[in-house]
Order: C-alpha cells, then sequence, then structure tokens
C-alpha cells in the first residue's frame, strides 16, 4: 500500500497496480491484512476495501463506517473484520457494521494501529494511550475497552506500531 494505491509483486516478477477510485481502493493504502479467505483488505483515506483477487469492494461513510480514514485493518479468527479511523474502531461482520469510540478524551477515537492476543484480546493504539478490549464484551455492550497511558508508565500518549 502506497500513498498511490496498491501494488502488488507477481510470481512472474512483474508489478501489478491499481492506483486509481474506479479501479482499486483509491490513491492513498495505509494499511493492509489479509483475512483466513485470502482477501486482502486495505484501509484507506476512501473507507475500508476489499480485494478478492478478482474484484474490490468498499465500505465507506455510505455503508455505515463511522469515518472513510481508516488506518489499519485485522481480520480475527471468527471471520470479522475490525478497523481503526480517525474516529473510532469499526467491526464489519459479514453485511454488519458497528462502530465503537474507545473514549471521550482527545485522541482515545485515533487508532492508529490494532493487534490481537492468543486469547482473543484486542489491542488499540491511539493517539491517547493504548486501550484492551475484549471484543465479545465490546460488541455485547458490556465491556469498556481499558486504557493505559503515561501515568501507567507510557514514555508518550501516542502509540504506533
Amino acid at each position: 500500500g502506497t500513498r498511490d494505491g496498491l501494488t502488488a509483486l507477481r510470481p512472474d516478477g512483474s508489478v501489478l497496480s491499481f492506483n486509481g477510485e474506479a479501479e482499486g481502493p483509491g490513491r492513498s493504502v495505509r494499511g493492509l491484512a489479509f483475512d483466513e479467505k485470502g482477501s486482502l483488505w486495505c484501509g484507506t483515506d476512501a473507507g475500508l476495501v476489499r480485494y478478492d483477487g478478482r474484484t474490490f469492494r468498499k465500505w465507506s461513510m455510505a455503508q455505515g463506517l463511522g469515518d472513510n480514514t481508516v488506518f489499519c485493518v485485522l481480520p480475527d479468527t471468527r471471520g470479522r473484520i475490525w478497523a481503526g479511523s480517525s474516529n473510532g474502531l469499526i467491526c464489519l461482520d459479514g453485511d454488519s457494521v458497528r462502530n465503537h469510540r474507545l473514549g471521550s478524551d482527545f485522541g482515545s477515537n485515533y487508532i492508529n494501529f490494532l493487534t490481537a492476543t492468543p486469547e482473543g484480546h484486542l489491542w488499540a493504539g491511539t493517539n491517547n494511550g493504548i486501550y484492551r478490549i475484549r471484543p465479545e464484551g465490546l460488541l455485547a455492550g458490556d465491556h469498556a475497552p481499558e486504557r493505559a497511558g503515561i501515568s501507567d508508565g507510557m514514555g508518550s500518549l501516542e502509540c504506533n506500531l
């Protein structure tokens, strides 16, 4: 992923590029991840994009995303796609889109990276610390993400991977 679209190296050494809205994910690709089915997911400045090897499918605010600027993508073991945006955490489960805000403090919902633990918890690095999330509890509405920041020993609030 680049600021000029998506570029891939084919097995024969040739280059395949998608660098426009009409033919691919758009201009600025910020995050990439493969799901268990082999589809490539792209976080872009125009939303979330899936490439199945033949076609692109896009999700944006028009399809329910909380924001079009998606920085990171993380498929989970249950087939859901988690994405970090400049306005919180997105969960795509089939055709269902759910948006979650991690906190009310400035920078808490600007999610720079996502990673998962072997137990299935998510870690979200934001501009206001790092959050530990229990996905099932968050989706059920009975879990507030746990935050760590400077008072917990972090050297800076901004978390990038």
